[in-house]
């Protein structure tokens, strides 16, 4: 009886140790994702984007909203035809969202990248600003990891101030 409680006491320790190894392995490759800040993100001459010239201009005429328990997108439809959308979605764990992200920028041009800290200097979160393939902002808190994707940086940027709002037809 004693050899079998050792046998299952040794095969536990050395599962939590295998665990605990292979987390830090994860760990460490996720820091060493480099932090560079591209030079030519907004070359006006090669990305050709929608200019908004004044945001009353522009509307909400349409968009979908789905939301559930794990996640949520919406879509929001504006009066000059380009498309906001938003999505975010909860993970089983802080790592698997980092997963997450770190596949969708994979072949992404990072133009910003800025990390939350706490008082006591605990990473929070962070949000990274892609500009190719598409315009996205990433955020990532614990195991949430929220996209917003806009047809370009005025757009982005006019979303989040909240610049942009329904309209109403009779």
């Amino acid at each position: 009886m004693r050899r079998i409680l050792l046998k299952i006491a040794v095969f536990l320790m050395t599962f939590a140790l295998g665990v605990g190894v292979s987390v830090c392995w994860e760990l460490y490759q996720w820091s060493l994702v480099s932090y560079e800040v591209s030079p030519t993100c907004c070359d006006a001459f090669t990305i050709e984007t929608p200019r908004v010239t004044r945001p009353a201009e522009v509307t909400i005429v349409g968009g979908m909203d789905a939301c559930g328990p794990e996640a949520n997108f919406h879509t929001m439809e504006l009066s000059d035809g380009t498309r906001i959308s938003e999505s975010c979605e909860t993970f089983s764990s802080p790592l698997a969202a980092a997963r997450a992200l770190k596949t969708r920028l994979r072949d992404a041009t990072i133009a910003e990248r800025t990390q939350d800290r706490d008082e006591a200097g605990r990473l929070l979160g962070e949000k990274i600003l892609v500009t190719s393939p598409r315009f996205m902002k990433l955020t990532i808190y614990g195991q949430n990891l929220c996209v917003t994707e806009a047809p370009s940086l005025e757009y982005l940027r006019l979303y989040e101030n909240g610049a942009f709002h329904y309209s109403f037809k009779n």
